[in-house]
């Protein structure tokens, strides 16, 4: 099962296939199975298998110069590498093995065990334990397999004794230990993994940041839960009343719906159910996070605003305008001479003066001329003609970021990507997302001053770069313009004390922004008083102007070299998938630039939410029953015939290099097949045309008319596929992430 993950994704599918679906099904007029016997072999050969690993591992490990708190991966081939190796895939098979678990809750019609985490649960350590023996089989790892294999053993058994004689379930003094046996290991795991972040051995750390907050989460909740279990009932004086109906947590919160499950069954079956319970309510905390934040907590007067009801259009500019000026912008300028856009940039640059000087006198009048505190002011966020006025203000200035963006692509079209570092970059970015931040939860009060002294420092600047864009002689004829970098010194200085000064203060206004806005205007601060202080001071001392011209240009280079070393891991990453491109799809249709498959996707989306409704709006609906049936068959041919392609790929029919898989990757995803045109994505292609053709085929019979909907008993399916299609590729591609880590 190591060569490929198929057999793997197979065997998760009739798993997930049979304890969902087939399994419940068979069962529905059966009586529950006697399995009492298969249990305590079940039972027995996981406590065996699990000591086996347990003591094999503890004595292989010992055996070599093993850091617990640290351990690189042994990749060579030595006898204690091979040893490891051997003993994490013999884990990774218990695996396989602990999957029975929810089989035999089916073939006892224990149905409501079989709950979606306890499936989640079993089927994803199976995926992650596969790519634990394929990447990274030992090191770090081998103190989670470990620790896991101990609790497994004192679990099962329990579990024996629990099958050999129910008298022994109520007996065994031992049996509340389980519970504080987990809460160890969660624990030590939690701790196990934070390490990676405070010590450097070469281990991966991307798997870290799944395990760590992961074990700290389940130690929270099972320490709750034990408390609530075991200790909370031996303060109460009282009996519990126990109630003879189990209850479903359809509102309630988790620990009610515990406290009802320890009442009714006990505190060692509710572990069973509370184990499953808690990745549900983490996921559902997701979305009631998200949920929270973006709807309860914010401005409900901005909320129908352009770009206002969610942070999902502003992310899709910012990504737009990060691909056009580091990617799209230097390679469509490559072979090209600099534009000329001189009057382009004299109305940019007044406009901004304009926009910017309007916005100041609107700060002025509606705030600080009001009576505004520079010290501490809340936000007012009743709807009177004030208020309002002000959160237009705040979201005109959030425009202005927008706009500002338009600095870095004139750069790129003028061919000074020199000047398009990762600080200017990364200023752009990060005050476009603050300046809606500030409009979706605090659109007034302290935040106003950072507003205004931005607007202030902008019309300045804008005026200079104004004056040369008018002409190029006055670039070092104007007496001031040392003073921009002064005046942007100044800036930050201001904006670092206007934040510090909420610290003392209480006026209503949160302190949260102080956690982002003290560090980043400090950094600022410093990083261009000591760019100051080369520019003007070290370099008077050089003795020519030569001299003089080669040491900016050092220190401003030292300067983007320290910030690009940030982000040089996530550069290398993207510069390695473009040398991956393949030249020749640059010469199919649509394939050389992205924007003729974007013009494609606004047409299409205009004319589906604008055009279309009004054309058709006072127009009978079309009769296409014949296109339809057309339409549907050629889909359903078409992506056959993709199918068939990556199948033939699959099997080894076609070597790696075929043309035949690329055309096929054509017809799937413009993506993919610009970046990724490898073999990696054949699962997905493969799956999504598997599904696609069932979809179209039960299209094309329900247009042929309602004469054949009796054929069509299989529609309910149809969503079944779809789900099992995307956990399959949820999977899949989580998989490949690690891989790539």
């Amino acid at each position: 099962m190591m060569k490929n993950p198929l057999m793997l994704l197979i065997l998760v599918a009739v798993y997930l296939y049979f304890v969902l679906k087939w399994g419940p099904k068979f069962m529905e007029k059966r009586k529950p199975f006697n399995l009492e016997r298969i249990l305590i072999v079940f039972n027995v050969i996981q406590i065996v298998v699990c000591s086996y690993i347990f003591i094999s591992g503890f004595c292989a490990v010992n055996s070599i110069e093993h850091n617990w708190l640290c351990q690189p991966v042994d990749y060579t081939r030595s006898p204690s590498a091979l040893r490891i190796l051997i003993l994490t895939y013999y884990y990774f098979l218990t695996k396989i093995l602990d999957l029975l678990d929810t089989v035999f809750f089916v073939l006892r019609k224990k149905d409501s065990q079989v709950t979606f985490l306890h499936v989640y649960h079993h089927a994803g350590m199976l995926v992650c334990a596969w790519v634990a023996v394929k990447y990274v089989g030992g090191g770090h790892n081998v103190t989670l397999g470990l620790v896991n294999t101990f609790v497994h053993i004192a679990m099962y058994s329990y579990y024996l004794l629990a099958a050999l004689n129910s008298k022994y379930k109520n007996n065994i003094w031992w049996k509340k230990h389980i519970t504080q046996l987990q809460l160890i290991q969660f624990f030590i795991l939690f701790v196990h993994y934070l390490l990676l972040f405070l010590i450097d051995c070469g281990f991966p750390k991307f798997i870290g940041y799944f395990i760590t907050p992961q074990n700290a989460f389940m130690l929270a909740m099972f320490g709750d839960f034990y408390y609530k279990a075991y200790i909370s009932p031996l303060k109460s004086t009282s009996k519990v009343m126990i109630t003879p109906k189990r209850k479903q947590p359809v509102n309630g919160h988790l620990d009610t719906y515990l406290d009802n499950m320890t009442a009714t069954f006990g505190a060692e079956d509710t572990s069973e159910i509370a184990e499953d319970l808690i990745m549900a309510y983490v996921l559902r905390k997701i979305v009631e996070l998200y949920i929270y934040f973006n709807e309860e907590v914010s401005d409900p007067r901005v909320y129908p605003w352009p770009m206002m009801k969610n942070p999902f259009t502003t992310i899709g500019v910012l990504l737009l305008y990060l691909q056009l000026v580091l990617k799209w912008g230097p390679r469509f300028m490559e072979k090209r001479q600099p534009f000329n856009l001189r009057y382009i940039m004299i109305a940019y640059n007044a406009a901004q003066i304009v926009l910017c000087f309007n916005l100041l006198l609107d700060s002025l009048r509606l705030c600080y001329f009001q009576g505004y505190s520079l010290l501490c002011e809340p936000v007012d966020y009743s709807t009177s003609d004030r208020a309002i006025a002000i959160a237009k203000g705040f979201y005109t200035y959030y425009l202005l970021k927008n706009l500002d963006l338009f600095d870095t692509i004139f750069f790129v079209l003028r061919k000074k990507q020199n000047q398009v570092t990762f600080l200017h970059v990364y200023h752009h970015t990060g005050m476009q997302l603050l300046a809606w931040h500030s409009v979706k939860y605090l659109p007034g009060g302290h935040g106003a001053f950072m507003g205004s002294i931005n607007c202030l420092v902008h019309i300045i600047m804008y005026f200079y770069y104004l004056l040369t864009a008018i002409s190029p002689r006055y670039k070092g004829s104007v007496w001031w313009k040392k003073y921009l970098t002064q005046l942007q010194i100044i800036q930050f200085f201001a904006i670092l004390v206007h934040w510090l000064v909420l610290i003392p203060s209480d006026c209503g206004y949160p302190r949260f922004p102080i956690i982002i806005m003290v560090p980043q205007n400090l950094f600022m601060f410093c990083l261009f008083a000591d760019f100051y202080y080369r520019d003007q001071f070290l370099s008077v001392t050089a003795g020519s102007l030569t001299n003089q011209h080669h040491r900016k240009k050092d220190i401003g280079s030292d300067r983007d070299r320290t910030m690009t070393t940030i982000i040089g891991d996530i550069k290398s990453k993207y510069d390695e998938m473009i040398v991956g491109i393949d030249p020749e799809i640059d010469n199919w249709l649509f394939m050389k630039s992205p924007l003729p498959v974007l013009g494609i996707i606004l047409i299409y989306l205009y004319f589906v939410l604008k055009l279309g409704p009004q054309i058709m709006a006072s127009r009978k609906a079309f009769h296409m029953k014949k296109l339809l049936v057309f339409y549907n068959f050629y889909q359903a041919v078409q992506v056959d015939n993709t199918a068939m392609e990556i199948f033939k790929f699959v099997v080894g029919i076609a070597i790696p290099n075929d043309r035949g898989l690329v055309h096929a990757a054509w017809r799937a995803s413009w993506w993919h097949l610009k970046y990724l045109p490898g073999p990696q994505f054949l699962v997905i292609g493969f799956l999504n045309s598997f599904v696609h053709i069932v979809m179209y085929f039960y299209y094309m019979i329900a247009a042929m008319g309602p004469k054949y909907q009796r054929f069509l008993w299989w529609k309910k399916y149809l969503t079944t596929l779809q789900l099992a299609q995307f956990c399959v590729m949820l999977c899949y591609l989580t998989m490949i992430a690690l891989m790539d880590s």
